[in-house]
């Protein structure tokens, strides 16, 4: 994803993140126009293989697992979703990026609650998956070597 659309994309989960942090809720809009900018994106290249579908039906199997475990909420799953079919290829990388940052994120919620003195709350981990998901909008596909 490069350019204006990685631009849109990346405004969408900055937006994401910021309803996660304030509310622990990521709005159903925001995927589903994640999403919609994916499908454009594949249509505007000419080729349904610019749409990531296949990462985003294995992250959508695993975060539906995650989500009935109680580990993660569904806006993450759906968020995480549309990320994936916006980075073809790249789905593995975005959910590795995006545990990484949120296990950062929780493990700072846990100190933070520790110095406080109070029981942290639920982590809202549509920052981390925004981050993860700004890092590989920004990353160029030619750029992208996942063993060399």
């Amino acid at each position: 994803m490069e350019g204006a659309w990685a631009a849109c994309a990346g405004a969408v989960v900055i937006l994401a993140g910021l309803c996660d942090w304030r509310t622990r809720k990521i709005p159903n809009i925001l995927p589903g126009v994640l999403a919609a900018l994916a499908l454009a994106q594949a249509l505007w290249a000419g080729s349904v293989e610019a749409l990531g579908w296949r990462e985003a039906l294995v992250v959508f199997a695993v975060g539906l697992v995650l989500f009935r475990c109680g580990f993660i909420g569904g806006g993450d799953v759906k968020l995480l979703c549309a990320c994936a079919l916006c980075l073809p290829g790249r789905g593995a990388v975005l959910v590795g990026v995006s545990a990484l940052a949120g296990g950062i994120l929780a493990l700072l919620y846990l100190a933070h609650g520790f110095f406080v003195g109070r029981r942290p709350g639920e982590v809202p981990y549509g920052i981390a998956i925004g981050l993860a998901a700004l890092v590989e909008f920004a990353r160029p596909v030619a750029a992208w070597r996942p063993f060399g």
